[in-house]
């Protein structure tokens, strides 16, 4: 599943309504993936700012306030129906019912 998320993508949003399609990790550099890139580095440095800030007043956000998951997408938007592609497992010990046809959302649970 992490591979082949990897290779297709995802349609993700984040808390601020924002779309986008991201990659897995092996191809954060490719052309495909640029948009997810910068925005990763958004979010790492919005929570190092916040890093900093915090130690600099002594107050430290709580977790809910973090910045950085404002930039994040949101689990469900990546489990999402919408998709693309049909998962290749589902988190109800289902398994996509035909592994080869990717596009057909039908899933069974005798494996």
């Amino acid at each position: 599943m992490h591979d082949e998320d990897c290779a297709i993508g995802l349609q993700v949003s984040n808390t601020a309504g924002e779309s986008w399609k991201c990659y897995g990790d092996k191809r954060m550099l490719d052309k495909e993936d640029a948009e997810n890139l910068v925005r990763c580095v958004t979010a790492v440095q919005a929570s190092a700012d916040e890093i900093y800030t915090a130690y600099s007043t002594k107050h430290a956000p709580s977790p809910s306030t973090y910045v950085a998951w404002r930039h994040a997408p949101t689990l469900e938007s990546a489990r999402s129906t919408n998709q693309e592609l049909a998962k290749l497992f589902t988190f109800d010990s289902e398994k996509r019912k035909d592994t080869e046809e990717r596009r057909i959302w039908k899933f069974k649970t005798d494996w």
